[in-house]
């Protein structure tokens, strides 16, 4: 399945998109925060924080199976994200940055992985699976139905690029 964007259609019903998207974020961003048990800007730095940790493995070209589920990553796999990193990427302070991965370190919900970076611990996943997952993966899935619905995203089987049909964008 493929699903590209009809940018026309996109801007003819900007504040729908603008609505659905936005509406989307902030229910993950709270959900998210309450599996965390954690307030939203600590939620947020930790959520970066575990993208960060992923993102190594995640652009393999061949993931290894093993992997799919809630596994944790070997070190070998496994990234990390310095303080600064964190502040560009979330659009906050560096200080409070700073201040927030110590409270997170001193929690176990982060780990020092060098003076640099920091990391999820091994397992982290598991705080994100359950019920929560398939509360935000619904979240996502209503919001593709009404985007596909009003025409912004195209669904197709086809592999074809973005290029080869008018209108359309990765």
């Amino acid at each position: 399945m493929r699903v590209t964007v009809n940018q026309q259609a996109a801007l003819e019903d900007a504040r729908l998109v603008i609505f659905e998207v936005g509406n989307c974020f902030l229910l993950q961003h709270r959900m998210l925060a309450e599996m965390l048990g954690l307030k939203p800007v600590p939620a947020l730095i930790v959520l970066t924080v575990a993208i960060s940790t992923v993102q190594k493995y995640m652009r393999q070209n061949v993931r290894d199976p093993a992997y799919r589920g809630s596994v944790p990553l070997p070190d070998a796999l496994s990234g990390g994200i310095s303080r600064r990193a964190i502040a560009r990427a979330t659009g906050l302070p560096t200080e409070t940055v700073r201040r927030c991965v110590e409270e997170m370190v001193a929690i176990g919900r982060l780990e020092i992985l060098t003076a640099q970076k920091v990391r999820t611990p091994p397992g982290s996943i598991s705080w994100l699976s359950g019920e929560h997952l398939k509360a935000m993966v619904a979240s996502v899935a209503r919001q593709a139905d009404t985007l596909g619905r009003a025409g912004v995203l195209e669904f197709s089987a086809s592999r074809q690029t973005a290029n080869s049909a008018p209108g359309q964008a990765k």
